[in-house]
């Protein structure tokens, strides 16, 4: 069994803390440590009472600094300065950054010098890392003496998992694309503080148009598309699960017959389970909870001269969270 811990006890720390303690026998995954500054019985409340997924299929307790999931027992610390924490009485042999504090490699070195020696992040980070990884199109880069690894963004999962098999068959000029994102906490209910103006207004009024680094994070996990893309987000008052509409210019004309036979090819062979595709009229509300990274609506494929219009599907957090334990299991176990 590899031990991991998790910092940050938000939307992604509790999806990976469901996935981990209700099928960590599938994944050769042990969760042994929290850590997060929210009192523990507020933490044992959130996780078993979720407004969007709805209660916890397993049982939830706590005591004064441990949280009890399913039987399993869990370190829980409340060490706001995570360099200086103490992992001797639970050993993680990997941590996964989901608190959204960290964006560069400098504030991480120092954990990884006090004994952690592999640290996943739930964000794109700055500085000198060892991968940016979308697991299923290039994860076989990782490597045991990694210590340092970003597993991107939901967003740029999405896309890297939708153009893999298109990249492998023609040839992309530039794309765009537009995400479709449900609401996230760096939002505010009222009108309030914010650096981004846009997102200092009210999330629950208006859709809310503003950058996005999936395209950057896109050239890091597929080079040969460095800096062909470009995008924003619109944030919209919904809880959860998003869409991608991507525009894509391809050198020779490929109609949407081939696309999607294409893509549906893909998510019956190597992207299995990272890939999906649906051929009804769905919304958002459908894909709650999908595991998948992306789920192309073969409906909504278009093709007009080169170019190629599709959307994609995506649980924000839960597919997003699916991939993070995905990596966490094939890095771990590298020998």
């Amino acid at each position: 069994m590899i031990n991991v811990a998790i910092n940050g006890f938000g939307r992604i720390g509790r999806a990976v803390t469901r996935l981990l303690c209700e099928g960590a026998e599938d994944h050769g995954l042990r969760l042994v440590a929290v850590n997060d500054p929210m009192p523990i019985d507020l933490a044992a409340h959130l996780l078993r009472h979720d407004t969007t997924y709805g209660p916890c299929h397993s049982s939830v307790d706590f005591k004064t600094d441990q949280l009890q999931v399913a039987g399993e027992k869990i370190s829980y610390f409340r060490n706001p300065v995570l360099q200086s924490l103490d992992w001797q009485r639970s050993e993680p042999h990997l941590l996964i950054e989901s608190s959204g504090q960290y964006h560069h490699s400098d504030q991480l070195s120092p954990v990884i010098r006090g004994g952690l020696k592999k640290i996943l992040t739930a964000s794109p980070i700055r500085g000198k890392i060892d991968a940016t990884i979308s697991f299923g199109v290039n994860h076989q880069q990782l490597a045991t003496d990694m210590s340092l690894v970003s597993n991107a963004s939901c967003t740029t999962n999405c896309l890297a998992t939708v153009l893999q098999p298109l990249v492998e068959r023609w040839s992309i000029v530039s794309g765009t694309i537009t995400s479709i994102h449900a609401t996230t906490a760096d939002q505010n209910l009222q009108d309030g503080p914010h650096a981004d103006y846009r997102l200092a207004r009210s999330a629950i009024q208006s859709i809310v148009p503003t950058k996005t680094g999936a395209t950057d994070a896109l050239g890091l996990v597929m080079p040969q598309l460095a800096n062909r893309f470009e995008g924003w987000v619109m944030r919209v008052p919904t809880l959860n699960v998003s869409a991608l509409e991507v525009t894509l210019q391809f050198v020779k004309p490929a109609s949407a017959e081939e696309v999607n036979e294409t893509l549906l090819a893909a998510s019956n062979q190597q992207l299995a389970g990272i890939l999906s595709v649906v051929d009804e009229p769905l919304v958002s509300v459908d894909f709650l909870q999908h595991p998948a990274s992306a789920i192309v609506d073969l409906q909504m494929t278009k093709q007009t001269g080169n170019l190629i219009k599709l959307l994609a599907w995506y649980d924000n957090e839960w597919g997003f969270a699916n991939r993070l334990v995905d990596t966490s299991c094939y890095w771990g176990q590298l020998q």
